[in-house]
């Protein structure tokens, strides 16, 4: 089995759960007596869970299409013997598959975890595209989707054939919260006790709004003088100076601290209260939302249906009207007023335990792959 990465390998804020999932696929194929070979398109650490795994790990570009790149990909592939491909975030259908076809690869995998929603196909081009995904050669023998909302995007957008498709939505493992400091990020970044601490975390990115969440804070600190709150940003990115620069444009030093990219974020988030995620677009949901929901936050989302799947308005969380700065900040507000609150982060919680378990995840994968090798 071929496992193929598309970053280098310490790279990527999502990427330890490519990890756990390639650790999973090769201990299950281990038990089938089947070897996993792992490529990186560059090489500078290798992390320690994929070291202690057994799997052997190459370097190789995979998305090199030169002469030079093919060639040296078929060399790699006689010589291990791959007779399988396991692909993340590859396009459902192409040329490239036919070759690797021609190379003696039996099944290709491809797992989907690309964010944001999609423009419904027309008519002619719906026609077209179900037409290119009943090519066998061109396309792949197994589309895993990481969400229900991914899983529908393959039916309706990419118009993948309904039996090619599964899903295998993505987990965390849980928080154990017992014994944990509940000041602990009030100590560690100086915030006065008796604040109110609303969280984000993720890229520092356009794409991820993390402008939107500064300009939330605005909105309550400086415009309604709800100082009780403060606001906490954990992450780094391409635009973290924009970012800084606009809380420094809004005087918002005392009420706002970046906290750079973090180690210890099961320490950070269960000692604070509100979870904030502003992203433009996910896979129906995002781990960080995962995260806050099972620290017991009460996490508060847009109302964008690639952000929103794992959140039941007023249920296991808040949903605010995506791009209305006014309307999320009075969500931010009834932390303070209702009294609902409380049983809205416990049911967020119990909902992570039970259906967004990461437990549940790798059972759901493993169980596509073998149904995938069964049926080619």
């Amino acid at each position: 089995m071929l496992l193929v990465a598309n970053w280098e390998s310490n790279v990527g804020y999502a990427w330890w759960l490519m990890e756990s999932f390639w650790i999973e696929i090769a201990k299950h194929l281990a038990s089938r007596n089947m070897q996993s070979l792992l490529i990186y398109p560059e090489i500078t650490k290798i992390p320690e869970t994929i070291t202690n795994s057994g799997i052997t790990v190459a370097k190789h570009r995979f998305q090199d299409k030169t002469l030079t790149g093919l060639r040296n990909l078929h060399k790699l592939i006689k010589r291990y013997n791959i007779k399988h491909i396991y692909l993340t975030d590859s396009p459902t259908y192409s040329l490239m598959y036919l070759i690797l076809r021609l190379w003696g690869i039996n099944t290709i995998t491809i797992h989907e975890h690309t964010p944001g929603e999609r423009t419904p196909p027309g008519k002619l081009l719906k026609f077209i595209k179900k037409a290119i995904h009943r090519t066998p050669l061109i396309t792949a023998n197994r589309y895993i989707a990481v969400s229900e909302y991914i899983f529908d995007r393959f039916i309706n957008i990419s118009c993948i054939p309904f039996h090619k498709c599964r899903c295998a939505s993505n987990g965390i493992i849980p928080f154990e919260l017992k014994g944990l400091n509940q000041y602990y990020a009030h100590q560690l970044f100086g915030i006065p006790k008796e604040k109110v601490i609303v969280v984000t975390t993720g890229r520092a990115t356009y794409y991820k709004k993390i402008d939107f969440f500064i300009k939330c804070a605005n909105e309550l600190v400086n415009i309604r003088s709800m100082n009780n709150f403060h606001f906490v940003y954990c992450g780094d990115g391409p635009n973290l100076e924009d970012f800084k620069n606009m809380v420094y444009i809004f005087k918002l030093n005392k009420n706002f601290t970046f906290a750079g990219r973090r180690n210890d974020i099961r320490q950070i988030l269960p000692s604070c209260h509100i979870g904030l995620h502003t992203s433009a677009g996910e896979v129906g949901y995002s781990l960080s939302i995962l995260e806050y929901m099972s620290a017991n936050l009460l996490t508060i989302v847009p109302d964008n249906p690639s952000v929103s799947l794992a959140t039941t308005n007023n249920v296991t969380g808040l949903l605010y009207k995506e791009n209305d700065i006014l309307d999320c900040a009075d969500k931010i507000s009834l932390f303070n007023a209702s009294n609902e609150i409380s049983t809205i982060r416990k049911n967020g919680q119990d909902s992570i335990s039970s259906q967004f378990n990461l437990k549940n995840t790798h059972v759901q994968l493993v169980k596509h792959f073998d149904e995938t090798y069964i049926n080619s």
